[in-house]
């Protein structure tokens, strides 16, 4: 369980540092920033997806995509390691609570507060199970 732990670590450093390489590159960028929760949600998961550090095939996590669907950022990772994922499914509370505080932080919250919903799935490799989250402007009001 603690190798799954540690690449669910990596998976999230690899998002955060995703988003702080957008919002740098959005600040120095002369072009007007998205005004519409559809325009943010396309910025957020482009920035995510040409970001991210991605894992070799087969490791115990691998970041697959980061995409955007209207004003909803989709996220998906595969897990490999089956034994893993259930622990990780059982406990699942502890990372839906690390993606509200990260998601909720004073300089993301503004996009959930303009309509930008953020879903992020960890599928088993073999489709037969899977554990989601949904981070909405709601979702702070929990925090």
């Amino acid at each position: 369980m603690v190798r799954f732990q540690e690449a669910q670590t990596v998976a999230v450093a690899s998002i955060l540092l995703a988003g702080a390489f957008g919002e740098a590159r959005s600040q120095t960028d002369n072009r007007q920033r998205p005004s519409t929760p559809t325009d943010i949600a396309k910025a957020i998961a482009d920035g995510i997806e040409a970001n991210t550090l991605r894992s070799s095939p087969g490791a115990l996590l691998e970041f697959e995509s980061a995409t955007s669907r209207g004003n909803i950022v989709v996220m998906k990772f595969i897990v490999n390691d089956f034994a893993a994922f259930d622990g990780f499914k059982s406990n699942s509370d502890k990372t839906r609570v690390a993606l509200v505080t990260y998601w909720c932080s004073e300089s993301r919250v503004a996009s959930l507060r303009q309509g930008v919903v953020i879903h992020t799935t960890y599928a088993r490799s073999d489709n037969n199970d899977r554990v989601e989250f949904t981070i909405d402007k709601s979702s702070c009001t929990t925090q």
